[in-house]
């Protein structure tokens, strides 16, 4: 899942992990943060580096693959 939601998906991960529900992992940005190029840019980084398997139950800044460009 990828949103601009903050907020909202971070009381849901949260909320999640403290009931023990899984989920396939959540990317989040700033809204109105970053250029699509930019997000684009920072998705195929994360794609390319992490695993889907790996990215259960995460919860992911895409300004962590944005800023180390």
């Amino acid at each position: 899942m990828y949103s601009f939601n903050v907020d909202d998906f971070c009381r849901l991960h949260k909320a999640y992990l403290e009931q023990q529900q899984k989920h396939s992992g959540i990317v989040l940005a700033a809204k109105q943060s970053y250029s699509i190029g930019e997000q684009l840019r920072g998705l195929l980084k994360l794609v390319g580096s992490v695993e889907a398997e790996d990215m259960a139950n995460q919860l992911v800044f895409l300004r962590k693959y944005i800023d180390n460009f």
